[in-house]
């Protein structure tokens, strides 16, 4: 008997301003339950996180794969704690250059510095797992087709391309010795046989990354230390007058380039589509159920009793008005089932654009996982106010409430 669809569940984790956000699906026969993690962290109190954590791990034995989406403390800050309980089996996050990376710990907090200049050895030390590196490449449209059967019992496969002759290099760089792996956002994951994991992963124009890189070369030279060692970088970046040096140099290779403070650095981050393989077909429309929080609003009821295709579309901190041309050419007619949207950068306004809410299915239900927290205006009301004149749902996952979406399939 082929695997089908046992038991879905979409969940926008409590995490305040920040984001957590797991995936979990259960096949019939075999009930096996494969979990995916995409962010792990939070800018709110520390509590909120341990509790959405400790929440989650009551049902998770282990997570088969972490999607971070970048570096950013407020999407990485609970990982240590993920790991420790439930446990992780593999964590993909994008590549970043060295040099990049320590003009992002100049702005970081003491506590998170040692994570960006060297992400590997870090998570090397959390969890005993793989850790895949993906490379940014420019987009490509991904084939149609079924995710293929899979074997042994490993319900999350990865079916990303190799970059072998990348490996050593990023092992050094990144750290996490052999256990670190090179891949492209090119493939899937596969979850099962029939639903699976798609990516897009891009970075800054290649322009300004060799402009960071000039000019730390340049600070480091003068101060007679290594960026490319961990140790140097780390003593560099305790001196208060290096940390404001860099941080200005990082503003003018962005003005050098004639781009805004927006345009930074975390708008690398991996974007995660997740659906159905082609033969899968929409969920019966008595079969869907989505609330919000611990209010157990439907919603159904706004959205009208229809089927969908349990499909999402998950942006960490990525630029949606910039680089919504990528997302197109990478993900194409996929978009178009997506049903579910965790918006760019917490529905700031900065990385929003209303076009998001045309290509995606008639209606969606869109969540913003934020604050509040001081000084960051997330989610826009004009955001917001994009989403409800289109038709779709718009929900909150702040530090009190989750937003989830489940579904139980019909016995055969």
């Amino acid at each position: 008997m082929p695997a089908r669809l046992s038991h879905y569940r979409e969940t926008l984790h409590a995490a305040g301003q920040g984001l957590f956000y797991s995936l979990e699906i259960r096949n019939h026969p075999g009930n096996s339950l494969a979990r995916v993690v995409y962010d792990c962290g939070t800018q709110s109190a520390d509590h909120v996180l341990t509790e959405a954590i400790s929440r989650f791990a009551r049902n998770a034995k282990s997570v088969d794969l972490v999607v971070l989406s970048h570096l950013d403390k407020d999407h990485v800050s609970g990982l240590k704690e993920l790991a420790s309980s439930p446990g992780i089996r593999r964590v993909l996050l994008p590549y970043l250059p060295v040099h990049a990376r320590i003009v992002l710990a100049a702005s970081a907090p003491p506590d998170h510095r040692s994570f960006l200049l060297e992400p590997g050895g870090t998570l090397a030390e959390w969890f005993d797992g793989e850790i895949l590196v993906m490379s940014p490449a420019e987009p490509a449209p991904q084939g149609e087709g079924s995710a293929g059967a899979l074997e042994g019992e490993d319900a999350v496969r990865v079916l990303l391309e190799r970059q072998v002759e990348l490996d050593d290099a990023v092992r050094a760089d990144y750290g996490g010795g052999s256990r670190t792996r090179v891949v492209t956002s090119s493939g899937r994951v596969a979850i099962h046989s029939f639903h699976e994991l798609r990516f897009c992963c891009l970075n800054l124009p290649a322009a300004i990354l060799d402009t960071l890189e000039r000019r730390v070369a340049r600070v480091f030279r003068v101060i007679g230390l290594d960026p490319s060692s961990a140790d140097d970088a780390g003593n560099a970046l305790s001196n208060r007058r290096i940390r404001k040096l860099l941080r200005k140099l990082y503003e003018k290779a962005l003005a050098a380039h004639g781009l805004r403070k927006n345009d930074r650095l975390n708008r690398s981050s991996i974007v995660m589509l997740h659906r159905p393989c082609v033969d899968a077909g929409l969920v019966p429309e008595t079969g869907l159920v989505v609330t919000e929080g611990a209010l157990g609003i439907p919603w159904l009821r706004h959205l009208g009793r229809r089927a969908w295709h349990l499909s999402g579309l998950v942006f960490g901190d990525f630029n949606y008005d910039l680089d919504r041309a990528d997302i197109h050419t990478q993900f194409g007619a996929f978009l178009g089932l997506v049903s579910l949207v965790s918006l760019p950068h917490h529905g700031g306004l900065a990385s929003w654009h209303a076009d998001l809410c045309s290509v995606v299915h008639q209606p969606a239900a869109m969540v913003a996982s934020a604050g509040p927290h001081a000084g960051y205006p997330h989610p826009s009301p004009d955001a917001i106010s994009d989403i409800h004149h289109a038709g779709h749902a718009f929900a909150l996952a702040d530090k009190k409430h989750a937003v989830i979406r489940d579904f139980l399939a019909p016995r055969p």
